[in-house]
């Protein structure tokens, strides 16, 4: 999204060091839990995320007469969510997930203040929806992959 605001979070920073550590043979399993996590990230979001209300504005059509339009439609950022998943685990480090908001929304309207509910401004107190999910997807992740390497004797 060049011209919108996007949130990105990444979490495989962590444990870099363990997924070299894997051998081959294991890497479509810690494919498969990256994608697990970077879901459930996305769907404790999802639940999480803040919805406003319709803005209505009334508007004239001509003398006399006047009309009112919907500005801004509710749940445009919670409709701007999304997973997206590139490149392959088995060319180890190759593979990643990003849960991200903003741009784009399933309400046919483009939302550009997403990172603004989510950190807050100077105005308006922040309303977290992806980090903290990103925090406790996180955590599951990094007991996923540790129980990976544990089960086969790599840690």
């Amino acid at each position: 999204m060049a011209d919108g605001m996007t949130v990105e979070m990444f979490g495989a920073d962590t444990f870099v060091n363990l997924l070299d550590d894997l051998k081959p043979r294991f890497a479509r399993r810690v494919q498969t839990v990256i994608k697990h996590a970077a879901k459930d990230c996305y769907d404790d979001s999802q639940v999480i995320v803040p919805v406003g209300k319709d803005v209505i504005s009334t508007g004239f059509t001509g003398p006399g007469q006047q009309s009112a339009f919907v500005t801004h439609k509710a749940g445009t950022l919670k409709g701007s969510g999304k997973v997206e998943y590139e490149g392959d685990i088995t060319l180890i480090g190759d593979f990643w997930a990003i849960v991200s908001y903003g741009g784009d929304s399933d309400t046919g309207e483009y939302c550009d203040y997403a990172v603004y509910v989510e950190l807050g401004t100077y105005k308006m107190a922040a309303e977290p929806y992806l980090l903290p999910s990103y925090e406790y997807a996180k955590i599951v992740l990094l007991i996923d992959v540790a129980g990976i390497a544990m089960l086969n004797g790599i840690v």
